[in-house]
């Protein structure tokens, strides 16, 4: 089902990654928003957004086919389906509610996460343009940053023209080399570029699908091979996966692990690799077991292909 799709989309952008004066709107590279500058913020050079550099909170524009505006507009018009879904990523959804924008009333979902043992106050506002645009908030101090900034924030926001394909790609920080059947379909939140075996949506949600990401943010991994295992696990309907099989491997010009799962007639192919400064790059491609057998060389070689850019 498309649902399938998004949500695993979303979930592989989910995690993170002040006061706000009346500003001029600035554009945020390879997306359709423009939204002014927080003060401690600066755009980043790794996803499509924000960074507060001194307490690592974010600003984080995703967007989506345009299909996908019903599905999330109907997820975020029912608080307990909402907290339902986002728990699985583990998000402690607290409210939902509506931003009265120009001629528009905006979703925002307010909620909270821990990571890495420290809890980010986080607010997803849903918009929809010639993209379905998500911009997450992701907030470690909330001392000087109240609610009432927050949706001021989200109600200065605009939504313009979406960028090209290929101006979001040139934006990414690694290259790749798709392979047949797969086509390179769409870059969200200049960080994660998907790859699809068909035209348009899959409403099946059996076909399989290819995503290539770098995460957001330095982190240190002093046990990459079960953070490996943490992620797989993280994709929708793997909670209670099997693994298959699991090794290291050399990827992204870097050590990692790749790991193949199953999970409710569904298998998994990831690849990890663990960069020296402490990031990652994520190759995860998903679909019906059956039809991932099929493609399972050309997942390996596309995953030989990625490399990072200097």
């Amino acid at each position: 089902m498309l649902k399938t799709n998004i949500l695993l989309f979303v979930s592989l952008v989910m995690l993170p990654f002040f006061s706000w004066a009346t500003k001029d709107l600035v554009q945020i590279p390879g997306t359709s928003v423009s939204m002014p500058k927080p003060d401690g913020f600066e755009l980043s050079d790794t996803f499509a957004g924000y960074l507060n550099a001194k307490n690592s909170s974010s600003v984080v524009v995703m967007e989506l086919p345009l299909e996908a505006f019903g599905q999330l507009s109907a997820l975020f018009g029912n608080l307990e389906t909402v907290q339902q879904s986002f728990a699985k990523q583990g998000v402690k959804v607290n409210d939902v509610t509506l931003l009265e924008m120009d001629g528009y009333k905006a979703p925002v979902v307010i909620g909270e996460q821990a990571v890495s043992g420290v809890s980010v106050d986080k607010y997803i506002a849903l918009f929809k343009g010639q993209k379905t645009v998500m911009v997450t908030y992701n907030l470690m101090d909330t001392k000087t940053f109240s609610h009432e900034k927050v949706m001021a924030s989200i109600k200065s926001i605009e939504i313009g023209k979406a960028a090209s394909l290929s101006d979001k790609l040139a934006l990414l920080s690694f290259t790749f080399q798709p392979e047949k059947p797969f086509n390179v379909a769409d870059v969200m939140g200049n960080s994660t570029v998907s790859l699809t075996t068909f035209e348009g949506i899959d409403k099946s949600g059996e076909k399989p699908v290819l995503m290539i990401g770098s995460s957001m943010s330095k982190t240190r991994f002093p046990e990459p091979a079960k953070h490996a295992t943490a992620l797989i696990k993280s994709l929708v309907g793997f909670e209670n996966l099997t693994i298959t099989s699991e090794s290291k491997v050399k990827f992204a010009e870097s050590e990692g692990y790749k790991i193949v799962a199953e999970a409710e007639g569904k298998t998994a192919i990831q690849f990890v690799g663990y960069t020296k400064t402490g990031t990652y790059i994520r190759l995860v491609s998903v679909g019906n077991s059956e039809e991932m057998s099929k493609v399972e060389e050309k997942v390996n070689a596309i995953a030989k292909s990625v490399v990072p850019k200097l």
